[in-house]
């Protein structure tokens, strides 16, 4: 029996295919894109150091950087063997000699060596100590770093992940012995986007809290307390929005941090913290806490009203419980849908496919067969 597919089905074959082509086409493009926007190299994790007086000291905790594939990781470890004194001038010590010339990403933090929010040339520093008014870092402490490439933004406080050529040669005349050709820039923890509170806030349908409430209850002269009002009792138990500074961390097992009206470096400078200008923040895991070099945050969560005077110092006047960073579905906290694979899933592909060549192919039978049938028939009437 001799058959064969009409040329409409294999026209539709070919549509479906080129169908399926481009939904892998289309898939491939944006994982690219994604890969393109990029999720950080490193997980870099930052940790308190002492510095000077009224100065919030924060390092890079290197230990925890692995080297990258195909990208040594520079540290300053690494770099404070050699210490260097202008007058002595002793020789570079050969196993940072060996690393001159390659190429290597080095974490720490920005000083800018021009003005502006976009800067070509900068000094990568161990830490944040010398950032604002701490003292000169010795020059095995920091790299001079000049990008070779467009500027890049300018971090204030956030460690930065520089890749470039490293070279090692001291020109204690220029002010450095280390310096860094940089190609890449880029904040450790990914790009920051603030976020706006009151307007994230309204579209979520939630209170904004406000440290008013807060301030007005401040004991007067003779030192009484002033009772909770009844507007901020009524926001007992609700969820709500609080924006504020990190100024502290709670004390005890829970983990929590406290916001304050006011900034407060948690030494000497700005204004301290007290029951009436700050809010107790106990955050719903740990994942929620916001990175150390950050001064301002945004936090939602269920609020606790303390109406006893004597809960106070535990407690707060005020509470945020079971709090999430930002806003969820608002903000840079917003969770988009986002296609794992193709749009259209392989075994829904399989089974189109399948099924369309099966239709096919029984069609092609079917009118194979009928061919076969007039056929005989037609035999049939010329015989008799």
């Amino acid at each position: 029996m001799k058959w064969r597919i009409n040329k409409k089905w294999l026209l539709g074959l070919a549509g479906l295919l080129a169908v399926c082509a481009a939904n892998h086409i289309e898939y491939a493009w944006r994982s690219r894109a994604a890969a393109a926007r990029g999720a950080p190299k490193l997980s870099v994790i930052v940790k308190q150091e002492e510095g000077a007086v009224g100065h919030r000291t924060i390092g890079v905790a290197e230990a925890s950087l692995p080297d990258q594939a195909g990208t040594q990781v520079l540290r300053f470890g690494t770099l404070a063997a050699w210490n260097y004194e202008r007058e002595k001038s002793p020789p570079c010590p050969q196993a940072i000699a060996a690393l001159s010339g390659n190429t290597v990403m080095v974490v720490g933090f920005m000083y800018p060596l021009e003005t502006g929010s976009q800067v070509k040339t900068f000094c990568l520093l161990r830490s944040t100590q010398t950032c604002c008014y701490g003292p000169r870092p010795q020059y095995n402490q920091y790299l001079l770093v000049e990008m070779r490439g467009a500027p890049v933004k300018f971090e204030r406080l956030a460690p930065v992940m520089v890749e470039g050529r490293f070279l090692a040669e001291a020109h204690p005349e220029d002010g450095y012995i280390y310096k860094l050709e940089g190609t890449s820039a880029c904040a450790a923890d990914g790009e920051q986007t603030e976020i706006d509170a009151a307007a994230a806030a309204k579209a979520a349908g939630l209170m904004l809290f406000d440290f008013a409430w807060l301030e007005a209850m401040r004991p007067s002269t003779n030192g009484a307390h002033i009772p909770v009002s009844s507007e901020l009792a009524a926001l007992d138990g609700r969820r709500v929005v609080v924006e504020g500074f990190c100024v502290g961390q709670t004390k005890g097992a829970a983990p929590g941090i406290i916001l304050g009206r006011n900034w407060w470096d948690g030494v000497a400078q700005g204004t301290p913290s007290d029951l009436y200008n700050a809010v107790k923040v106990f955050l719903a895991g740990e994942s929620e806490f916001p990175s150390r070099w950050q001064d301002r945050a945004v936090f939602t969560g269920t609020l606790h009203v303390a109406a006893d005077p004597k809960d106070w110092p535990a407690q707060g006047v005020v509470s945020l419980r079971d709090a999430v960073k930002g806003v969820p579905g608002h903000g840079p906290n917003a969770t988009t849908s986002h296609q794992a694979g193709p749009y259209l899933p392989l075994p829904i592909e399989t089974v189109l496919l399948g099924s369309y060549v099966a239709a096919a192919f029984i069609q092609a039978l079917r009118r194979s067969a009928r061919n076969a049938s007039s056929a005989a028939r037609k035999k049939g009437r010329t015989d008799a």
